[in-house]
C-alpha cells in the first residue's frame, strides 16, 4: 500500500517538472535501470540452481521450493517493470523532444496534463513501483538465504552424528589383546609372595 502512495506521489510531482528536465534525468536513470534490469537473469539461474535435493526432508524441499517460486515471481516483476519503466522514459524524452507534437490547445487557466507529462507520470509512478519491488526483492533473498541456512545446519548436523555413530560403533569392534587366563599369583600389602 504504501509502494502505491508513494508512487502516486511521485506521479503528481512530475507535473511540476519543467519538460527540459526529463531528458536529463532519463539519461541518468536508464542506464542505472538497465544494469539492474541485466543483472536479474543470473539471480534467476542461480534461484533455479538453488533446488537441490541433498540431505533435505521432503518437507524442507517443499518450503525451499515455494520460497524460490516467490523469488522467481518477484524477479520476473522486478524485470517486466525495469522494461515498462525504460520504455515510458524514452517515450518521455522523444515526447519532450523539440519537434514532437504538444497536444492539443486549451483555454488559459485550464489544466491540462500534456502528452510529455502524462509519459513522465506514467514513469514516475512505475518507478515508484520499481523501487517497492526492488525492497521486495532484497527481503525474498534474505528468506531463501534463511532456508538454505536452516536445511545446510540440517544436513551438517546429520554428518555430525553420522561420523560420531561411526566413531562409536568403531570403537566398539576395536580388539583388545585378550586378558591372560594364567593364575597369578597374589601379593600381600608389604610386597612379599
Amino acid at each position: 500500500m504504501k509502494t502505491a502512495i508513494i508512487s502516486s506521489v511521485l506521479a503528481v510531482g512530475t507535473c511540476f517538472v519543467p519538460t527540459t528536465m526529463i531528458d536529463p534525468m532519463a539519461r541518468a536513470m536508464v542506464p542505472a535501470i538497465a544494469l539492474m534490469a541485466t543483472g536479474i537473469f543470473p539471480c534467476m539461474t542461480l534461484t533455479i540452481g538453488a533446488m537441490k535435493a541433498e540431505g533435505r526432508t521432503p518437507a524442507l524441499i517443499e518450503e525451499l521450493y515455494l520460497q524460490l517460486r516467490g523469488l522467481l515471481k518477484v524477479l520476473v516483476v522486478t524485470f517486466a517493470l525495469a522494461v515498462a519503466e525504460i520504455i515510458t522514459l524514452t517515450a518521455s524524452v522523444a515526447l519532450a523532444s523539440p519537434g514532437a507534437p504538444r497536444g492539443i490547445e486549451v483555454e488559459p487557466g485550464t489544466f491540462y496534463v500534456t502528452p510529455v507529462q502524462a509519459a513522465a507520470m506514467i514513469a514516475a509512478f512505475i518507478l515508484g513501483i520499481l523501487s517497492g519491488r526492488i525492497i521486495v526483492l532484497g527481503r525474498a533473498f534474505f528468506e531463501v538465504l534463511e532456508i538454505n541456512k536452516k536445511q545446510s545446519l540440517l544436513v551438517a548436523r546429520a554428518k555430525v552424528r553420522t561420523e560420531r555413530d561411526a566413531a562409536i560403533e568403531n570403537s566398539r569392534r576395536a580388539r583388545f589383546s585378550p586378558d591372560d587366563a594364567t593364575p597369578k599369583r597374589l601379593r600381600t600389602a608389604n610386597g612379599s609372595d
